[in-house]
């Protein structure tokens, strides 16, 4: 560390990790969804427990009156998302006590139990996740430009109900396929790591989808304004740095978000809900002259409401 720079209490390395629950395709590929299932479609009882091997993750399988309502969802969005028709299907309710969050999975299979693809509704009834098993998209051409990927992007989600607000950011992979990624907002306010991923593959047929919501605390009565944040911000900077440093830490940006308190630079305040995003001024900090050999920024959240830290990141 930089001689002038004085410790900054409970730093830690590596980038915020608020969107790592982001992207349901990556939880297929570790095995944590096909860990639910147990064996192919056929007779099985409405509470047949099914080993997820996973602590505080309780999974059901439903059959019956009990799967039908699922079963009824899932061949609608198959059916919007162009999924391949399935000669069985097996649904799963699944309770994660340590996530604290509950769904249903919906599970594709063909005439010999392999399987074809997979969703995931949450208990209103909407789509949450999916994927399709395979390698390969429908075999049509590729999409040539950002623009076809993004109209057919939206097309998709717009057929599956209410759409995420805003233009999607439109990513290619090596393999010519396409991302497009909306960022949730709320009150006109992003919600980083929050939203909604929709995987194409080059020739536009779909190959993955996750959302991700994390509850909201309440809003602030009054939010306090940009230049008090910033002020608050400064006299921590003060604290942090000292002498030639100090010069050498310059506040890029400051805007409101919903972010997830954390231990960067000091416990936990008492009474905050871990898990339960604030809304906070954000702001990014970069370094120069020889502070930055040590030091290549840091990211603050300040609370919308009254000023205090909520903790941030610290980039080496």
């Amino acid at each position: 560390m930089h001689a002038s720079l004085r410790t900054i209490p409970g730093a830690v390395r590596g980038r915020d990790r608020l969107g790592a629950v982001l992207f349901l395709v990556a939880l297929v590929a570790t095995g944590a969804m096909s860990a639910l299932i147990a064996g192919t479609a056929g007779a099985a009882s409405a509470a047949e427990p099914v080993n997820a091997g996973q602590g505080g993750l309780l999974a059901t399988r439903l059959s019956g009156v009990a799967a039908a309502p699922a079963i009824a969802r899932a061949v609608h969005t198959a059916g919007v998302l162009g999924l391949r028709p399935a000669t069985g299907r097996t649904v799963t309710d699944v309770v994660d006590n340590l996530a604290g969050a509950a769904y249903q999975e919906v599970t594709d299979l063909d005439a010999s139990g392999r399987l074809l693809a997979m969703q995931r509704f949450d208990p209103a009834g909407r789509l949450i996740g999916a994927v399709r098993f395979g390698w390969t998209g429908d075999g049509g051409a590729a999409i040539a430009t950002e623009t076809v990927a993004r109209v057919r992007a939206q097309a998709l989600i717009a057929g599956l109900g209410a759409a995420p607000a805003g233009t999607p950011r439109l990513v290619r992979d090596a393999a010519g396929g396409w991302t497009a990624s909306w960022t949730r907002t709320v009150a006109g306010i992003p919600v980083p790591g929050d939203g909604v991923r929709l995987q194409l593959w080059a020739d536009g047929s779909f190959h993955g989808l996750s959302r991700s919501e994390r509850s909201l605390a309440a809003a602030p009565a009054v939010t306090i304004d940009r230049a008090t944040a910033r002020r608050f911000l400064e006299e921590r900077l003060d604290g942090w740095f000292s002498g030639p440093a100090r010069s050498q830490v310059i506040v890029t940006a400051t805007e409101l978000a919903w972010v997830s308190p954390n231990e960067t630079f000091a416990p936990l305040m008492p009474g905050l809900v871990v898990g339960t995003l604030r809304l906070a001024w954000v702001s990014k900090i970069a370094t120069t002259g020889g502070l930055a050999d040590s030091l290549r920024g840091l990211e603050v959240y300040v609370d919308g409401g009254d000023g205090s830290l909520l903790g941030g990141d610290v980039l080496r």
